[in-house]
């Protein structure tokens, strides 16, 4: 029987079998080896970490009595892990600068660090001090291959805003009187 790619492969953070262990193949006559890409061949079932299209490439190599096979390839792919980012919380206009919000990530795997980069618009401006009242748009943009967010992209926007603080009254009017 030939060997059966692995379906459905999503970086998980663990080596991942690119044939499926259990239908590798089976030969008469000599054994099955893999390789993938450029690699060494090999009688193990190969397997990769990183996310990917990898070339699996398998032939019998002939015992004695029998002669090798021609090569045959096979394309496997592991795809990035989705994730997402939790919404910003909106904050209150206090006239003081407020500390850039923390970015934080649902659905990572851990021990697999995100590497990211943010961007904090106000309008067409950079937004830098956090302090005045309005919407600020934060774009997120993933830096590794590892992952990935929903619909395939590598960026992402979001939004939050420095809610206006009410007005009050410092000092109140006072009547005159004639």
């Amino acid at each position: 029987t030939v060997p059966e790619i692995n379906e459905g492969l999503e970086y998980n953070g663990d080596f991942q079998f690119l044939i499926n262990k259990d239908k590798a193949g089976e030969a008469e006559g000599g054994i099955i080896n893999y390789k993938v890409n450029d690699g060494a061949w090999s009688a193990d079932v190969p397997s990769s970490i990183a996310p990917g299209t990898y070339n699996v490439y398998y032939k019998v190599v002939g015992d004695a009595n029998h002669s090798d096979t021609a090569e045959v390839e096979l394309s496997v792919t592991i795809v990035p892990k989705t994730i997402d980012v939790k919404a910003l919380a909106d904050i209150e206009y206090t006239g003081e600068n407020h500390d850039e919000p923390e970015i934080v990530f649902d659905g990572t795997i851990e021990g697999a660090e995100v590497e990211y980069s943010v961007t904090y618009m106000r309008g067409e401006n950079v937004e830098t001090d956090f302090k005045d009242a309005g919407v600020i748009t934060v774009t997120v943009s993933l830096e590794s291959e590892i992952y990935i967010f929903e619909g395939g992209t590598s960026s992402k926007e979001l939004t939050f805003e420095i809610k206006k603080a009410a007005a009050s009254v410092a000092t109140a009017p006072t009547a005159n009187k004639l």
